[in-house]
C-alpha cells in the first residue's frame, strides 16, 4: 500500500488514458467523459513523471510525510518505504522513476499502436518495408 500511493500516480493515470480507445459497455457509455479523465490522466502522469525526474537531478526533494500533515509526519508512504521496509532513498527514486518510464513507453507504444490501426496504408507500407528489410537481411546476394 505505501508503494502503491505515488505508484498509482502512474499506473492509474496509464490505465485511464489507455482507456480512452476502449470502447466501453452501452451501459456505462462514457464518450464525452473520456476526453475530460484523459485531460486529467495525462497531467496527472506528466506532472509525477517531471517531479521524479526532477528529484533523480537531485533538483526536487523526496516527498516525505503524508498530504495532509506535511514533512513533519512519519506516516507518509516514503516514511514507511524506509523506515518499515528497509528502501534506501535510491531504491525509491530509482523505483518510481523506472515505473514512470514504463508507463510513459506504454503509453506511447499503445498510442503508436492505434494510429498505425487508423491508418491502414502506412501499417501495409511498414509491412512491406520489414519484408523487404528482412529478404535483404537474410538473402544480401540476390539484391546485388
Amino acid at each position: 500500500m505505501s508503494f502503491s500511493g505515488v505508484g498509482g500516480e502512474f499506473y492509474l493515470s496509464t490505465f485511464l488514458m489507455a482507456s480512452f480507445y476502449f470502447p466501453l459497455p452501452d451501459r456505462w457509455r462514457w464518450d464525452f467523459w473520456r476526453f475530460v479523465v484523459l485531460g486529467i490522466a495525462s497531467s496527472s502522469l506528466w506532472k509525477s513523471f517531471w517531479q521524479w525526474h526532477l528529484i533523480q537531478q537531485g533538483l526536487a526533494p523526496i516527498p516525505w510525510g503524508t498530504l495532509l500533515c506535511g514533512q513533519g509526519d512519519a506516516a507518509g508512504d516514503m516514511n514507511r518505504l524506509v523506515y518499515e521496509f528497509g528502501w534506501s532513498e535510491s531504491q525509491i527514486v530509482q523505483t518510481y522513476r523506472s515505473l514512470g518510464n514504463w508507463c510513459v513507453l506504454f503509453i506511447l507504444g499503445l498510442y503508436i499502436l492505434f494510429l498505425l490501426r487508423m491508418n491502414n496504408q502506412i501499417w501495409l507500407s511498414l509491412q512491406a518495408r520489414f519484408i523487404l528489410w528482412v529478404d535483404a537481411l537474410f538473402e544480401p546476394s540476390k539484391h546485388r
